[in-house]
């Protein structure tokens, strides 16, 4: 699973570690699969969102694996419009707040986004 699922690429180390527990890796692979892969949100900023929590969070390994597929891209991790600065700024407050964010900064999120996207 772990090989065709990265293509020739490097297996990140918590990949391989959760490798060590088939039905855990597969549920975090779903779970993973359904925020990145589905929904509303533009597919490059979700991975701009990904690279700002993992900075955050100081989670080197989602770091890397974020911005390696920003590079395949040929896409940076800064916002490139008011839209994604609103998100990026969020996901970074939220991050570092345990999700709690002020009603100003929601609002400023909303101006930008569906609910949908939000979702």
């Amino acid at each position: 699973m772990l090989v065709s699922r990265f293509k020739g690429r490097e297996i990140p180390a918590a990949y391989r570690i959760l490798a060590r527990n088939p039905v855990l890796l597969m549920k975090f692979a779903e779970f993973r699969d359904e925020i990145m892969a589905n929904g509303k949100l533009d597919p490059i900023l979700k991975e701009k969102i990904a690279v700002k929590v993992s900075t955050v969070n100081e989670c080197n390994p989602c770091y890397v694996s974020h911005k390696r597929k920003l590079e395949m891209s040929g896409r940076s991790e800064n916002a490139e419009d008011e839209k994604g600065s609103a998100a990026l700024r969020f996901a970074e407050l939220a991050a570092m707040n345990r999700g709690k964010v002020s009603d100003e900064v929601f609002a400023e999120l909303i101006k930008h986004f569906s609910e949908d996207e939000v979702l």
